[in-house]
């Protein structure tokens, strides 16, 4: 689904600037990119612009390999992907800024970034987000078009309604404020630009990590996928929970999941690419190859009953959703809403995720 590879680094000039980034304070789409170039400034981190929202605005890549990056496992993290989920962008950052920094003074951080290549998108829909910090409808997931960019993802599991499986309710077949996957899967700017990022990196990549805010919880499974593939992301989950004060329970999507016209989601499309399923033209999604022909997911339903035609691109793959917030009251720009997402940043120890995710990457590296 990809076209050519065009990532623009900023090769920002001059020392960085040591910034304290408090969450309680607002971070509008300026605040931001200045925060990326001061990023940018620090020696082994590059930022590059991987694509355009909607509406023209930069979409950042983040790349930490201060050690270099051959033979390193890869970790990927994105956020922000819905609108009012604010505190995947506001989260990533801080977290990226802080262990940086660290890094330049402290030898046992900095030793652990040396042995890791990290690839974030902190903010991957900045017209939704910015639209809401600009007196917008605070509930709003779409971006600028109306489309909900995490169920316009052309993964193997998107919106298709098997017989006898009941549509579900979170769906909608014209542009709003979510739930619309657009008119064809990956047709959006900021889709098209994450197609490319996951294209390139979850076939070399360990884990990658997706920030969203739904009630402190995590979802590891995608019911078409091979049981070995859910139990390894299950196990970094439960990982995760444990580095995060167990402050975010493991939850089970629905055997339905991708079957009843849901689906679509940035993890299902890493999912889909790393077992293995190729884009057809002719269905708009990725398909599995089964005796030549592309096939639909709707015709199988789940790799584990067709395992002689599984060829994954890469068997080690882990993906992982956190829901961040405990509540409506953590969503959007408000005051409230900013100081609910920094006491739950300070209460479940965000300050040392990345690190604790880098420990248990190495700790599962094989010997």
């Amino acid at each position: 689904a990809s076209q050519s590879l065009v990532w623009t680094p900023l090769n920002t000039a001059g020392e960085p600037r040591p910034i304290d980034i408090n969450l309680s304070e607002p971070m509008n789409f300026s605040v931001f990119e200045e925060r990326m170039r001061n990023l940018d400034k620090y020696a082994g981190v590059e930022v590059s612009v991987i694509g355009k929202s909607a509406m023209g605005r930069n979409i950042y890549m983040v790349k930490v390999a201060p050690g270099g990056e051959e033979g390193k496992p890869i970790i990927m993290l994105s956020g922000n992907v819905h609108a009012r989920e604010f505190a995947g962008a506001d989260y990533l950052t801080k977290i990226l800024n802080d262990t940086i920094r660290k890094a330049q003074t402290d030898p046992k951080t900095r030793s652990l970034l040396d042995k890791v290549v990290i690839v974030a998108v902190p903010l991957v829909n900045p017209d939704g987000r910015e639209m809401i910090i600009n007196g917008g409808n605070r509930n709003r997931k779409s971006n600028a078009n109306g489309v909900d960019l995490n169920r316009a993802m052309p993964s193997a599991n998107a919106g298709q309604l098997s017989k006898g499986v009941k549509r579900v309710k979170n769906f909608s077949t014209k542009p709003g404020l979510y739930f619309f996957a657009g008119y064809n899967l990956g047709s959006e700017s900021e889709t098209r630009a994450m197609i490319k990022w996951f294209d390139y990196y979850v076939p070399k990549a360990f884990v990658y990590i997706d920030l969203h805010q739904q009630g402190g919880s995590q979802y590891y499974n995608k019911p078409f996928s091979s049981a070995k593939s859910d139990s390894l992301s299950k196990d970094f989950a439960k990982r995760i929970n444990l580095l995060l004060k167990k402050g975010y329970r493991l939850v089970s999507e629905s055997k339905y999941f991708g079957l009843n016209g849901d689906g679509g989601t940035m993890t299902d499309y890493a999912r889909s690419v790393a077992e293995g399923f190729r884009y057809s033209y002719a269905y708009g999604r990725l398909t599995l190859g089964i005796d030549g022909e592309e096939t639909p997911l709707v015709v199988f339903k789940d790799i584990d009953d067709r395992m002689q035609y599984y060829n994954p691109a890469n068997a080690s793959f882990r993906a992982v959703t956190i829901e961040i917030g405990r509540s409506p009251s953590y969503l959007g720009a408000g005051s409230r809403a900013r100081a609910l997402r920094k006491r739950e940043y300070k209460k479940y120890g965000w300050d040392g995720f990345l690190t604790g995710v880098i420990g248990n990457v190495l700790a599962l590296q094989p010997q």
